[in-house]
């Protein structure tokens, strides 16, 4: 029996001293295929909203822009003696201007002026205007609606004298809704005022 484990014992010696070195490290494996996609988590809770914050200052007021363009008409109507008719003290002349749309006669302005027969185009008075005559005086107005002016002569008594006025001119402006706030500071009554802000050149 001890010789036997003797002879075991030399040859479990005689193993061991004939172990070699340790060889290289082999190459390594191929990666493995990417795993599926986990499920997506569930969304957490929305938060509660903050607080409002406080409202800031008000910031100083910007200038004013420049004024909008807009266009005008004008109409110069030079008055004949047979455009008139007579109905008792009133004689009236009636003139088509298409430029006086319905919303020229309701949010527009139409003004109209005579050159008092001067005929140099120089000297232009704002309508209404009285006139001194031989029977008494004549106050020379306008009316305006959809489509043109109607110019009317009201005399104090006599006969008519519609002939006076043949060869006067009356010149009209025709002032959109859109520009009328362009003349709102100007004097209606000043011709020179009003044509100079519309920058009328004749």
């Amino acid at each position: 029996m001890t010789r036997t484990l003797m002879i075991l014992t030399v040859a479990l010696l005689l193993v061991a001293g004939c172990e070699g070195p340790v060889g290289p490290q082999g190459e390594q494996g191929t990666t493995g295929t990417t795993g599926q996609q986990g499920d997506q988590g569930t969304t957490g809770t929305t938060g509660q909203q903050g607080d409002q914050g406080a409202t800031g200052e008000q910031g100083e007021q910007g200038e004013s822009g420049p004024e909008g363009s807009f266009s005008y008409e004008t109409e110069t109507i030079t008055l004949r003696t047979a455009d008139f008719s007579d109905s008792g003290i009133v004689e009236t002349a009636a003139y088509v201007i298409s430029a006086i749309t319905a919303d020229v006669a309701v949010n527009g302005l139409v003004l109209a002026y005579t050159d008092l027969g001067g005929g140099r185009g120089d000297a232009w008075f704002a309508l209404p205007v009285v006139f001194p005559v031989a029977s008494g005086t004549v106050s020379q107005s306008y009316a305006y609606t959809t489509g043109g002016v109607v110019i009317q002569l009201l005399r104090s008594g006599g006969l008519a004298v519609a002939s006076v006025f043949d060869g006067h001119q009356i010149r009209v402006f025709i002032i959109p809704p859109s520009g009328t706030a362009k003349l709102r500071d100007v004097n209606l009554e000043d011709y020179h005022a009003v044509t100079s802000r519309l920058e009328f050149e004749r």
